[in-house]
């Protein structure tokens, strides 16, 4: 009788640390990754758009209030073409989940002004876990807000856009 009552007992605790070990945290976390706006220089030389300047400003402040500069970095040609990726996240300067601010996209060759702004991404999330002796579930985020939308000015000539990317043609 007295080895049934340690079997059972060494059960008990063997089932019940197992338990423990095996249970999970999990939680809804903000995505902390976003889409971002492109821009493409079409018919440009590398000397015409080696650099182009991104300004933040405060919205809503006709781009009176400047809050940053950066000279873009991420740039790559193909042909006759530049292309910007990550305008709204250069050198992560920029890397921001919230839309309160303007951009100005500034091209000293040409002197053009590309003027974003009404920037508009989802607040996406994400379940995340953690803990657990048979894992499973989300451990990292791997998600991206999506860009909703924006709208953009030029001061002189004239812009396309598509989706996330801006076209200007010289």
């Amino acid at each position: 009788m007295f080895k049934f009552h340690v079997r059972v007992k060494i059960s008990v605790v063997c089932l019940s640390l197992f338990t423990l070990l095996s249970c999970r945290r999990c939680e809804q976390a903000d995505c902390t990754g976003f889409e971002t706006i492109s821009l493409n220089l079409i018919h440009y030389t590398n000397a015409e758009s080696d650099t182009i300047i991104i300004r933040k400003f405060a919205q809503h402040t006709n781009y009176a209030n400047q809050l940053d500069s950066i000279i873009a970095q991420d740039t790559y040609y193909s042909g006759d073409t530049m292309y910007l990726h990550f305008v709204d996240r250069q050198a992560r300067s920029l890397e921001e989940l919230k839309n309160d601010y303007d951009l100005e996209l500034y091209n000293p060759y040409d002197q053009k002004a590309i003027r974003i702004f009404d920037i508009d991404r989802e607040h996406a999330m994400q379940e995340v876990c953690h803990g657990g002796l048979l894992g499973g579930g989300n451990t990292s985020l791997t998600c991206n807000n999506r860009l909703l939308g924006f709208n953009y000015s030029v001061n002189t000539g004239t812009i396309n856009a598509s989706a996330n990317t801006l076209f200007v043609t010289k």
